[in-house]
């Protein structure tokens, strides 16, 4: 991780595109299986349903979108990290940062 800049960031919908696509390609990995909703039905879920009920942070190094986390005062949702930068340590920055 040390030769990324790394910055933390609200979500802004100008990333939307960028982090629907870490987001699928990350579970994809995670689960081994292809996502079955469309890439619009997700921007959608994301813009109007998850950004309404949750905080959103985003990872970014050069303007590129390298991780998230979805969460509220229960509950984290969403955590995912882009699969190029998996293992560096990007999500347990995400989980102390969000954790009490």
């Amino acid at each position: 991780m040390n030769k990324h800049k790394l910055i933390i960031t609200q979500y802004n919908p100008k990333y939307a595109e960028q982090t629907v696509g870490m987001w699928r390609d990350s579970k994809e990995r995670a689960i081994g299986q292809k996502e079955i909703h469309s890439f619009g039905n997700h921007l959608n879920f994301f813009n109007n349903i998850l950004s309404k009920q949750y905080q959103i942070d985003l990872v970014l190094t050069d303007d590129k979108v390298v991780g998230m986390i979805a969460y509220n005062e229960r509950e984290i949702s969403q955590l995912y990290i882009h699969i190029d930068y998996q293992g560096m340590g990007i999500g347990q920055t995400l989980l102390d940062k969000v954790l009490p």
